[in-house]
């Protein structure tokens, strides 16, 4: 009421010294322009954009949705002042981008811009432009906070279509790709509408399914590879639908975990869990430990951790018998924001892993700073394993390096007995999959856990280090190459035998900061010579530390640098790593490097 008699008497005011029609333009165009950022709102942006388009039926054009990620945070964090800032420069940059072509362009309401373009390019290529000038126009917005943008376009093949059609056909693309961490844009292609209905049903059930007990927990049994027994299981969820029947977990899982409702459905699954568990205690059935998982949502939420400590009182289930798997990705992308509550869930006990290892090539020098106990492979390197050497030899090095790390290995999707003898040579502890077992409902998971009682859960075999062979994997043409580049930081495998070091392979990034250029690549093998003469005594002495006592040893050397004008010593900090030890054979070291800034 008070924004309309301020209108009023704007409107008394002129009407004195303009004619009553020039009046009603004026008050109409000043509604049409968004009071916070100056750029014409929703109507007006329609209005002109339907203009421009029956006017240049010539001309194809393109509909652009800008939305800003997680925007509420934003107002949550720093305050609804800094929230408006934000759509002010957002506005500014829009309006920069419409300049010298055909363009319109308006905010929608709260965090959402559009644009219409004439087409004058390819659509990737006009989209990735605009992209692209988001992203370096809000990327030093604050440095305190990773702002995003989601980009949908439209192609407009019909001029007729109605404005609110073709803002949901953008809309649509846009949440493709809403909840990427960088600005990306996504071009709208039929098969996504159809998508959108099935998500939209998917919603509408969610609430009812939850509340009419649809959801089920099955349990997947986890067999030690060495004893054949089984030493645990995980908790999967199914959606037993009454007109659709069981749902995949493929098509409702990635749904909830963009709406929220994961939140909801995985605290159903631990409560479960913890319920059945404490069933067991007290009727004196002898638990296994059950593996429940934790989304990025839920990592998120602040209050995981005194959910779980409310499990562990109500249900009075010793922490150890629940392990808590989070996958990779999770770790490397978010490690920053969720380490500290992972450090909390591990304090209070829990058993913590790693899901799908090896989807993402996470640095296997992460886990000096993450509490994790277990690896669980991700599923890939099992497909095609048979003649597949890349996968063969990565498989290889993952198991032996993370058994160097005192990290428990769990490899998922084992299918044939070729699969689970290969993993067993290797050292592999756990083995989950339909060769075993499918998952099953909880009510038949205790008979069938007294169906396979004559085979104990017995503990883990240690790895016989010496027996692996690691030749294959060592040298710079081998396949494995791609892990090695990726999965690690400066590195350098050394190869030690008779009082001599001898470098067997490096990464690039050992290559950049060593300098070792085509000067210095003689020392290729010889990398003992590029060592300072009065440093090789402690690095042996080092070696034999690290050899005995099977932990990363640190330590301070100085080694010849070749990029400069003259190969100079430097200091390097360096962790090394005992890979494989023989009696009889040579010690295989890994080593991580870091350069220090000093000169000899």
């Amino acid at each position: 009421m008070t924004y309309l008699a301020h209108l009023l008497v704007m409107f008394n005011t002129q009407v004195e010294n303009i004619g009553l029609e020039k009046q009603f333009v004026y008050l109409k165009n000043y509604i049409d322009i968004d009071g916070l950022t100056g750029i014409p709102t929703k109507d007006s942006f329609y209005r002109e954009t339907l203009n421009m388009i029956n006017e240049n039926s010539n001309k194809k054009f393109i509909f652009i949705l800008i939305n800003i990620n997680k925007f509420q945070m934003i107002n949550s964090f720093f305050g609804m002042d800094e929230g408006d800032r934000l759509l002010q420069l957002m506005a500014n940059e829009i309006t920069l981008m419409s300049k010298n072509t055909y363009a319109t362009y308006g905010r929608m309401g709260a965090d959402i811009f559009c644009m219409c373009k004439e087409l004058v390019a390819p659509i990737d290529v006009i989209a990735s432009e605009i992209t692209n000038q988001i992203s370096s126009g809000i990327v030093n917005y604050r440095f305190d906070y990773n702002l995003s943008a989601s980009v949908g376009v439209f192609l407009i093949k019909n001029p007729t279509m109605s404005m609110e059609m073709i803002y949901s056909k953008a809309f649509i693309a846009a949440k493709k790709i809403k909840y990427l961490k960088s600005t990306s844009y996504s071009v709208y292609e039929d098969y996504m509408e159809i998508e959108e209905i099935h998500e939209q049903t998917i919603i509408n059930d969610m609430f009812p399914a939850l509340i009419e007990h649809q959801f089920e927990v099955y349990l997947q049994p986890k067999v030690g590879l060495q004893s054949g027994g089984v030493v645990g299981a995980e908790a999967l969820i199914r959606w037993n639908h009454p007109t659709k029947g069981f749902i995949q977990p493929n098509d409702f899982i990635p749904i909830f975990e963009r709406n929220g409702f994961i939140t909801k459905l995985d605290y159903f699954v631990w409560e479960s869990v913890f319920q059945f568990i404490q069933g067991w205690i007290e009727g004196g059935f002898t638990p296994i430990p059950i593996a429940v998982n934790l989304s990025r949502v839920d990592l998120f939420n602040v209050n995981i951790t005194a959910c779980f400590e409310e499990f562990l009182k109500k249900y009075n289930v010793p922490p150890e018998l629940v392990h808590l798997e989070i996958t990779e990705s999770a770790y490397v992308t978010d490690y920053e924001e969720i380490g500290e509550v992972i450090n909390q869930l591990k304090n209070l006990g829990f058993h913590i892993e790693m899901d799908d290892f090896g989807s993402g090539y996470s640095s296997l020098n992460m886990f000096s700073k993450m509490l994790v106990d277990t690896l669980k492979l991700d599923m890939i390197f099992l497909e095609d394993l048979q003649g597949n050497e890349e996968k063969h030899d990565i498989l290889v090095f993952i198991i032996n390096l993370a058994k160097h790390f005192d990290l428990q290995v769990v490899a998922e999707g084992i299918e044939t007995v070729e699969q689970m003898e290969f993993l067993k040579s290797m050292g592999c502890d756990i083995g989950q999959g339909y060769y075993f077992s499918r998952p099953m409902p909880m009510s038949q998971f205790t008979e069938y856990l007294s169906s396979v009682k004559d085979k104990k859960g017995a503990e883990l075999a240690q790895v016989n280090y010496s027996a692996i062979n690691l030749n294959e994997i060592l040298y710079p043409d081998h396949k494995s190459n791609h892990f090695f580049q990726k999965g690690l930081s400066a590195s350098i495998m050394f190869k030690v035998s008779e009082g001599r070091i001898q470098s067997i392979r490096y990464n690039d990034e050992f290559h950049k900061i060593a300098g070792i250029t085509d000067a210095g690549k003689k020392y290729k093998n010889n990398i003992q010579e590029t060592i300072y003469k009065e440093d090789i005594a402690l690095v042996f002495e080092k070696f034999a530390e690290a050899k005995k006592i099977k932990e990363t040893i640190s330590l301070d050397v100085r080694m010849l640098n070749f990029n400069m004008d003259q190969p100079k010593y430097l200091w390097f900090h360096i962790g090394i790593k005992l890979i494989n030890s023989s009696n009889h054979e040579s010690d295989i070291f890994i080593a991580t490097v870091e350069r220090g800034n000093e000169e000899v």
